[in-house]
Parts: C-alpha cells; structure tokens; sequence
C-alpha cells in the first residue's frame, strides 16, 4: 500500500484500532491487550502489553513447547505410554475421567488435553517429566524476559495464588513462533481444537482461531491466532484483579470481533 489512498486508509485503519483497544482497557490499570497483523499491512499496538500480569494456565503453552522440543533432541519419546491411574486424581473437572484406570495414553495425547482442555493431571504429569530446566530454556529461546513458569497443576498448588506471570507481547510472540514452525504441526492443531472458547472465538463463528486461555477467581486471559478470510490477526488480552471474569469474557469476546472489523477494512 503505497499510494496516498492507502496509505489514508492504513491510518484510518490505525486510529480505530487504538480506539478499541482503548475502549477495552477502559483506564483499568489490570488490564492490556496487544494486536499484531500476520499478513497484509504490518501493524502491531497494544496497551500495557510489556506489563506483567497472572498468565494462569497460558503457561500450559511453554510445557507443551518444552516437551517438543526435548521430543526434537531426542530426550523424550511422544509415543511413550502412561496409564490412567498414574496421572493422579483431582477435585476438578478432567477429560481424564473417560478413561479407565488401566487405560494407556502416550505423551502426546497428554499434551493434547493439556492445551485442548486444559486439563490439570496431564499438565502436572508432564511438567513433572519435563522439568523447570528444559521449560526455562524454551522461555529463553524465545527471548521471554519477562514470562516465567513457578506454579504446579496438583490441587494443592491450584488453592494458593498464582505466581507464573507473562505479558500480552510475550503471549503473541509465544503463539506467533508455534504459528510459524513446522515442528509444531500437533500443537498448532490442539490450540486449533481448544475447547475453552468462550473468550476470543465467542462470537466469531465459524472462523478457526489457535489460542489459549488462562483462568483463575479474578483472572480471564486468551491470547491466539484468528484465521480471518482476509489475513491472520495475532490478539492478547491478560486481564487480573476483575471483579466479574463472566463479564470480562464477554468483552474479551466483543472486542476481538470488533478489531477483526476493523482490520477487515484494509481488504476493501
């Protein structure tokens, strides 16, 4: 787009931009969002996208980057097999409650239902496997400075407070580098396939978006990939201390379809 026309429209395009985000964040100080274009007109923005916030289970992405990379070394086979019984119990809702206790699954199907579902026993079993060495080292790799990874999936760990934290830059760049690697076809296809989709897919339809969410009493997170017919649109919203995280997914919600329309302007 260089002719004055559109370059015109890159700019109105910019302004209304700015404008939802704004809208969104709406001066709560816990809250950011940052947007960035994969294709078409590069434009990146955000609001407060370099501040820390609770990643919640956002951070179940960097144990599944964690053990494909290892499976790439050659440290870790993802058709290794565990049973059933060997994943633990939980309080909580689990996929894991289909099975029977001598049920085996592999590795790579607990790493589906850690980014499909979300499912605590498959996270904890594989961040146990893993280790903190191997999931600081992908944070590294990808230049994550702020980002870290301290909190278990077990019961006990999920009834203290939250202390793994990232930013909504770090987010994007996160999904952004498994969007981009061939490696990564599996966990491009278990985020495709995530089944959390009240936040930034709610009102979008039809149209595949890769993402992941986090969740906690006063946290709502989602950061992805939507697959708009007119190019790729990489979104982040980190939002913590909310009173009413329903409510704030609904505007999660709200908002990702508004900055599609809007960046949908730039194909006309």
């Amino acid at each position: 787009m260089s002719n004055p026309t559109a370059t015109a429209l890159v700019a109105e395009v910019q302004h209304a931009l700015q404008d939802e985000l704004g809208r969104f964040v709406a001066g709560d100080p816990f809250r950011s969002v940052a947007v960035e274009t994969l294709d078409g007109p590069p434009l990146q923005m955000d609001i407060a996208g370099d501040v820390p916030r609770s990643a919640a289970s956002f951070v179940k992405v960097l144990l599944a980057l964690a053990l494909y990379d290892a499976a790439a070394r050659g440290e870790v086979d993802l058709d290794q097999r565990v049973q059933r019984r060997d994943l633990g119990r939980t309080k909580y809702p689990t996929i894991l409650a289909a099975f029977e206790d001598d049920r085996w699954l592999t590795l790579r199907e607990l790493c589906a239902f850690n980014l499909m579902t979300s499912d605590n026993p498959a996270a904890e079993y594989l961040r146990q496997l893993v280790g903190p060495e191997r999931i600081t080292a992908t944070c590294d790799a990808l230049g994550l400075r702020t980002t870290t990874f301290r909190d278990g999936f077990s019961d006990d760990d999920l009834a203290g407070k939250s202390s793994s934290v990232t930013t909504a830059r770090e987010a994007l760049r996160t999904l952004i580098h498994i969007e981009q690697t061939p490696k990564f076809d599996d966990l491009r296809r278990f985020l495709i396939n995530n089944l959390r989709n009240h936040r930034i897919p709610a009102r979008l339809d039809d149209i595949q978006v890769l993402h992941k969410t986090g969740s906690l009493e006063t946290v709502a997170v989602d950061a992805g990939i939507i697959y708009a017919p007119h190019g790729r649109i990489a979104l982040a919203y980190l939002c913590d201390r909310q009173p009413d995280t329903v409510r704030t997914s609904v505007e999660i919600a709200d908002s990702a379809l508004r900055v599609l329309r809007i960046l949908a302007r730039l194909r006309r």
